[in-house]
């Protein structure tokens, strides 16, 4: 094992930097586009049932899923972030895995959903772009975790 020399005189452990820097980053911005993506999309769900002749039962299941949507993107992308940043492999794992629920509810958001306004087109597609470089980008890092465990 490396050591390097410590500031009290003593050594410690070479410790390798496993965490990306681009995953970071692309997490902390999707944290935020998240954020006005959401609150937009309630409001053109209000517009939409307002203006447009809404069926009830569709727009209750609408709601449910923009709830869960709130519920899974926090977990997802807080996970994906404390398992970039702490080099922990489960956290990552669960964030990859809560990728793919994610991305059904997009693309019903984007494909099937009661009305679809141009608006909504470009912020789920963004969306989905945005999912699949945390995608690859996270699968990139854990095999880097995997690897780093394996050489131990």
């Amino acid at each position: 094992m490396d050591v390097c020399p410590d500031l009290t005189g003593g050594v410690r452990p070479i410790v390798a930097t496993l965490s990306s820097l681009p995953l970071q980053m692309v997490l902390y911005f999707h944290v935020w586009f998240f954020a006005l993506t959401w609150l937009a999309e309630i409001v053109l769900l209000v517009y939409k049932s307002v203006v447009l002749p809404y069926p009830e039962r569709n727009l209750q299941g609408e709601i449910v899923l923009f709830i869960f949507i709130l519920l899974l993107e926090l977990c997802r992308l807080f996970l994906g972030s404390q398992g970039n940043i702490t080099q922990h492999k489960v956290p990552l794992i669960v964030s990859l895995l809560l990728a793919l629920p994610v991305l059904f509810a997009y693309l019903y958001l984007v494909l099937w959903q009661t009305y679809v306004l141009r608006v909504e087109l470009v912020i789920g597609y963004w969306t989905l772009i945005l999912l699949a470089i945390e995608v690859v980008l996270g699968s990139h890092v854990l095999l880097r975790f995997i690897r780093n465990d394996q050489l131990l």
